[in-house]
C-alpha cells in the first residue's frame, strides 16, 4: 500500500498498482496460511489483474527447516481470443460479456470456498467445466467469473438455457451459422458461433438431445486436434441439476461426451447446506426490497432459527421470490417464526420443514 502512496509511481502506475492490492485481497487467505503453516506445499490459481487473466503460483521460503515467508509468481496467461480480437469486439459490443468476478460471489461456507478455489484453479485450463447443484445455485455467477479469470476474458460470453427449450430446435439454436431474417447479424446465429474464440455456459446439460451432445462433442474434440471440421474455438461451461452417469447408463447421455465434460466438476451446495450464506443473501434480499417498497422490517432471532430450517430447494431464485412477497404482503413491521412459517406454507405446500 505504501508504493501505490508512492510519489515515484504516476498515476497510471498507482491505479495498476490499486488494482493488483484490491485482487491480492480476494485470494483466500485460509489457503495462503496453509503454505505458511506448511499443511500445502504450493498454491496454484488464475488471477485476473484489469484485463489481463494470470496464473498464481505460491510456494513457502523454508530455511533450517523453518518456513519463514512464502514466494508468490504471478505468470500472464496466453490471449486465446487474440487471433479473433475483431470478432470478439463486436460481440462485446452486442452485449456478450461476463460482469461476475470471484471477489463478487459471497461466502463463509467452507464447503463453497472450497468450490470456489477448485474454480479459479479450473480457469487455468481450456477443458469443459461441469457444474452440479440444484435449481437456483449460483452457477450462472461461478461461469462469469471463471471465463473472468481465463485467457477467454477478452472474448465473447454467452449463456444459454436448455431447460424447456423443443428438442427439435436445439441444433439450430446451438448452431445455425446464418442469422435468421428478422435478426441482423451475429444476434441471430448460434450460441456456439456468437462464443467463438469465448466461452458458452450450457444451463440444464441434462436436457441435450444425443444429436447434439455428439455435435458439440465433435467440435470439441476437432478444436482439440486443430482440425478446421467446425472452426469453432469455445470453451464449454455446463451444469446440471442431475447425475449424468446416471443418464449414460440409462442410454440418453453420450459416454464420450461425460467423459469429457466429468474431468473439471464443481458441486455446488444448497443455501440448506450453507446456514451462514442463507442468512446473508436473507438479509440482503429483504434490505433491497425493504427500499424499493419504503416498508423496512425487523427479524426476530426466532425468525432466523426458522429460516434456516425452511427447504429452500430453489435456493437463491426462491430466496428472492419468497422475500419480495414478505415485504409487500406482512401487515407486521417485527418479523418472527410464526410469520416466516405461515407465508412459507401459503407459497410452497408441498415442501416440508427440514427436521
Amino acid at each position: 500500500e505504501d508504493m501505490a502512496k508512492s510519489p515515484y509511481f504516476d498515476e497510471t502506475e498507482k491505479e495498476r498498482i490499486e488494482i493488483n492490492l484490491k485482487q491480492a485481497r480476494e485470494i483466500d487467505m485460509d489457503l495462503v496460511g496453509r503454505i505458511l503453516k506448511g499443511e500445502s506445499e504450493n498454491l496454484s490459481t488464475s488471477i485476473s489483474l484489469g484485463n489481463k487473466a494470470f496464473m498464481l503460483l505460491m510456494a513457502p521460503i523454508e530455511y533450517d527447516e523453518v518456513i519463514n515467508g512464502a514466494i508468490i509468481t504471478l505468470h500472464q496467461i496466453s490471449d486465446g481470443a487474440r487471433g479473433a480480437k475483431r470478432e470478439s469486439n463486436k460481440m462485446l459490443l452486442h452485449g456478450f460479456s461476463a460482469k461476475t468476478d470471484f471477489g463478487s460471489i459471497y461466502t463463509e461456507n467452507i464447503s463453497m470456498k472450497k468450490v470456489l478455489e477448485d474454480a479459479k484453479t479450473f480457469a487455468l485450463s481450456e477443458s469443459p467445466i461441469l457444474i452440479y447443484g440444484q435449481a437456483g445455485i449460483e452457477d450462472y455467477l461461478i461461469a462469469e467469473a471463471v471465463h473472468n479469470n481465463s485467457n477467454r476474458k477478452a472474448g465473447p460470453y454467452v449463456s444459454i438455457n436448455m431447460r424447456g427449450m423443443d428438442k427439435e430446435h436445439q441444433m439450430e439454436e446451438l448452431f445455425r451459422r446464418e442469422p435468421v431474417e428478422s435478426q441482423r447479424d451475429m444476434a441471430g446465429k448460434g450460441a456456439m458461433i456468437k462464443a467463438d474464440h469465448g466461452t458458452l455456459f450450457i444451463k440444464g446439460m441434462e436436457h441435450l438431445t444425443l444429436r447434439v451432445q455428439h455435435q458439440i462433442l465433435r467440435t470439441m474434440l476437432s478444436r482439440a486436434h486443430a482440425q478446421p471440421i467446425d472452426a469453432l474455438d469455445v470453451r464449454i461451461i455446463g451444469s446440471s441439476k442431475v447425475d449424468l452417469k446416471q443418464m449414460v447408463q440409462q442410454g440418453t447421455f453420450s459416454e464420450e461426451f461425460y467423459y469429457m465434460l466429468q474431468g473439471l466438476t464443481l458441486k455446488v451446495p444448497s443455501l440448506n447446506q450453507r446456514v451462514e450464506d442463507l442468512r446473508h443473501y436473507f438479509d440482503r434480499e429483504i434490505e433491497r426490497y425493504s427500499e424499493m417498497y419504503n416498508r423496512h422490517l425487523k427479524i426476530t432471532d426466532g425468525g432466523y432459527q426458522k429460516l434456516a430450517k425452511l427447504p429452500w430447494n430453489g435456493n437463491t431464485i426462491q430466496l428472492k421470490a419468497f422475500c419480495e412477497r414478505l415485504v409487500l404482503s406482512t401487515e407486521k413491521r417485527v418479523i418472527d417464526e410464526i410469520v416466516l412459517q405461515k407465508l412459507f406454507e401459503e407459497l410452497y405446500p408441498e415442501m416440508k420443514e427440514i427436521k
